[in-house]
């Protein structure tokens, strides 16, 4: 993933591109309302964490099937148990997998607790 920097005012604009940006749009727009669609990568790590997927088969992702052929994909369905062992996201080539964006997306946000007042 490439990104850039516009310095705007009143405040910056971000672009970003490359392969996952790529696949993270396809798999939004070859997707099915009220679903979240993940390519196969992405499945193998989140199934590992207690996540559920209903398989839904081989698509063609325009900028990656020509060189790659088709994508297996998969819904995901929601967490069918907790995994105490979740471990960080990891690091493909110095940059972040999509798979670790969706665990992002999808692992619940942690508040920080109140701190007491005498």
């Amino acid at each position: 993933m490439e990104t850039r920097i516009y310095k705007l005012k009143p405040r910056p604009q971000y672009d970003i591109w490359g392969k996952t940006v790529n696949l993270a749009s396809r798999m939004d727009s070859t997707g099915v309302s009220g679903k979240i669609q993940v390519p196969e990568e992405t499945y193998l790590i989140l199934k590992e964490r207690g996540f559920a997927f209903e398989y839904r088969g081989e698509i063609y992702v325009k900028g990656i099937s020509e060189q790659e052929g088709k994508i297996r994909t998969h819904f995901l369905l929601g967490r069918v148990q907790p995994n105490p062992l979740i471990m960080q996201p990891r690091k493909i080539t110095g940059q972040y997998s999509l798979a670790a964006v969706v665990l992002g997306l999808v692992e619940p946000r942690q508040e920080p607790s109140p701190t007491p007042t005498s």
